[in-house]
């Protein structure tokens, strides 16, 4: 990676809908370059593209952190089963007092108790906490405001 390399991904944080013409002009190069750059930074898994859905307008207005205690040589396996699940939406392998932390979003309480009795039949995890969101305060996406709106 180079620094056009990065550039270019800087352009598309800033907004991922963003043309290759108007990226080339913003960072002085031909629209061919770019779309080539582009093809090789996702066909090597350096960038990836996708939507980011505002949950809260989809009716899922309800998440929640979960820390995973689990049995220690089974962390990965139980991060993996977590991970299947279609409300969660991201989980990390973490130190600290957990060693799973998920994120999941739904539509309301009742939901979210579904979601935590079914996760808490994972064989490998031993306890599950889990922390309301109230408000999301930053987000990782460039134009996704306090309350995930844009």
């Amino acid at each position: 990676m180079d620094r056009l390399d990065r550039q270019i991904i800087e352009k598309l944080v800033e907004n991922g809908q963003l043309t290759n013409t108007a990226m080339a002009r913003d960072v002085g190069v031909s629209e061919e370059t770019v779309r080539r750059r582009l093809k090789r930074l996702t066909s090597e898994n350096v960038l990836k593209i996708v939507a980011i859905p505002n949950h809260a307008m989809l009716g899922m207005g309800t998440k929640a952190l979960l820390g995973f205690r689990t049995d220690p040589g089974l962390v990965d396996q139980a991060a993996g089963i977590i991970a299947e699940n279609s409300a969660v939406q991201w989980v990390l392998v973490t130190t600290g007092p957990f060693d799973i932390m998920a994120e999941v979003v739904v539509t309301d309480v009742g939901a979210l108790y579904e979601v935590i009795q079914h996760l808490g039949k994972i064989v490998a995890v031993e306890a599950i906490s889990t922390m309301m969101v109230l408000e999301t305060a930053k987000r990782p996406y460039v134009g996704i405001g306090r309350n995930g709106t844009a």
